[in-house]
């Protein structure tokens, strides 16, 4: 089954509300809303996939519970108000309103994820804007744009005058890892059966590998995760290694 996207879509009235004139919030459940993965008339020319997978699930998590409250609606002249209400909120959903069109709704998910990245951006300019991020890679090719095979949380697809965001991983992406991981930053990295150079190789983790994480250790401060060959240590330098806390 195709994984489940979100976006926005139109207000109340079926229209773009340049005027302001559509009522706060979802009237019809399907202003912002979820949907399986579609390929829209005119296609996806862009997919832009997270390099981090924990702010892409984290951008995912946003983009699920604003679709899923109906305090916020469809207005493009009012689409950073929803943004600005959830910052007002001290970064939460609940308890929050506003407005988004759907670029401006894809932009706060990744800013309020932690991508570096400025809600100011349309459809015609977020692709160049979410690459200078340097936080993301761009795929044009029909098996990125025209299937969701390949998705992960937080990706997004990008096309003329529309965009949304995947909220789950594809049948041919390793799935996210739930919970705090160990990310390799720095090249090849031994992978150790104990916490030291001393203990004999485990095996080898590289650069973007991302290791479910288990604790650290006391004596060393190296990391216990788990990886293909069992349970190991890694390396704590932050030249090599980078430890991930989702909330």
């Amino acid at each position: 089954m195709a994984v489940l996207i979100g976006h926005a879509v139109s207000d109340e009235n079926g229209s773009i509300d340049k005027t302001g004139q559509s009522i706060e919030g979802d009237q019809t459940g399907k202003e912002i809303c979820t949907r399986h993965f579609y390929v829209r008339t005119g296609g996806w020319h862009s997919y832009l996939q997270p390099i981090d997978i924990g702010k892409g699930m984290i951008a995912a998590r946003y983009m699920k519970e604003i679709c899923d409250d109906d305090a916020f609606g469809y207005s493009q002249s009012k689409r950073k108000t929803g943004y600005k209400a959830i910052e007002a909120n001290g970064g939460k959903v609940h308890g929050a309103s506003g407005s988004f069109d759907c670029s401006s709704l894809v932009m706060t998910c990744l800013k309020e994820a932690g991508f570096n990245v400025s809600v100011d951006a349309y459809t015609g300019n977020m692709v160049k804007k979410i690459l200078a991020s340097g936080e993301f890679t761009l795929h044009t090719s029909k098996d990125y744009t025209a299937d969701d095979e390949h998705a992960l949380p937080g990706g997004v697809w990008v096309g003329d005058g529309h965009t949304c965001m995947a909220l789950e991983a594809g049948s041919g992406s390793p799935t996210p890892i739930i919970g705090p991981y160990v990310e390799v930053i720095g090249g090849s990295v031994i992978i150790r059966q104990g916490a030291g150079k001393e203990y004999p190789k485990l095996t080898t983790a590289h650069k973007g590998d991302h290791l479910p994480y288990i604790e650290t250790d006391e004596d060393t401060g190296w990391y216990w995760i788990e990886s293909n060959k069992g349970i190991g240590c890694i390396t704590n330098k932050l030249k090599y290694t980078k430890l991930v806390l989702l909330e």
